[in-house]
């Protein structure tokens, strides 16, 4: 936004050193488009500032739920113990097989 106020500034300043009236046609074409480039950039600005949902636009509002719908927790915590079992006596057997081969 800054870049394009300042490029702007810079073709102000270039185009009116010029003497030509072609040239000072074109100046005026290229300064009103300019101008409408950064009052349409202002414009979107100031939307974005306001609105909080101006980039995303709501399509259906949100509902609750009639049923609650969950992860079964007690379904996870069960196998999380039995894995964890299985995993803890697989590690102390595969410990005991290779530390002493005596006691098999």
């Amino acid at each position: 936004m800054k870049l394009v106020i300042k490029f702007c500034a810079v073709l102000c300043f270039v185009f009116t050193s010029c003497k030509n009236d072609t040239t000072a046609n074109k100046v005026a074409e290229i300064k009103n488009m300019l101008f409408n480039l950064i009052e349409e950039q202002m414009k979107t600005v100031m939307l974005a500032e306001t609105r909080d949902e101006y980039v995303f636009k709501v399509i259906d509002p949100a509902i609750v739920a009639d049923v609650k719908f969950k992860p079964k927790r007690s379904l996870i915590v069960v196998l999380g113990v039995f894995v964890g079992m299985f995993l803890a006596i697989m590690a102390i057997i595969i410990r005991r097989l290779f530390r002493n081969e005596k006691y098999i």
